[in-house]
């Protein structure tokens, strides 16, 4: 009898085990299993470049061509294309930037993500002697890139 019980609870045991293994293998497969974005080396150019091309227009004072490149997402639904200002938000943006008065900029990491959810941190020379970061949102939808701010009162968060 003592041994009947002995046995009833190693095999219950082994048993609790087995199926607690069972879901952390389903668990980890479903992580896995995301749909992670690839990223190819022509994906990369095309980001570093278009940021560039946005970082140099502010360092040479063009805020109007600068904030002619920003697009923005779609707060209801981020599948859709990004779209450019309105000529409200463009005079908002265009404003915003005449503000920085870039002098240099150097940037210190990109990040990617998700199509609509990577990062581009630039460290900017606003003046001799201050620095501070200033982030992008680069956005892929349909093979194409949209540079977007990051925006946190969408819920954008530094990666």
């Amino acid at each position: 009898m003592k041994y009947n019980l002995l046995w009833l609870c190693v095999c219950l045991s082994v048993l609790i085990a087995c199926q607690s293994r069972q879901r952390n293998i389903e668990n980890n497969t479903i992580k896995a299993s995301r749909p992670a974005m690839k990223v190819t080396q022509q994906d990369s150019i095309a980001v570093i470049n278009m940021v560039s091309h946005f970082m140099d227009f502010l360092k040479e004072g063009k805020c109007d061509e600068a904030a002619a490149m920003i697009y923005e997402l779609s707060k209801d639904n981020l599948q859709e294309e990004p779209t450019i200002l309105d000529e409200n938000s463009w005079k908002q943006m265009t404003s915003y930037l005449k503000e920085l008065s870039v002098s240099e900029y150097h940037i210190e990491h990109i990040i990617f993500k998700q199509a609509n959810d990577n990062e581009v941190k630039c460290s900017i020379q606003i003046s001799n002697s201050y620095t501070t970061n200033f982030y992008l949102k680069p956005v892929r939808f349909l093979g194409n890139w949209y540079l977007c701010l990051k925006d946190s009162s969408a819920g954008d968060k530094t990666l």
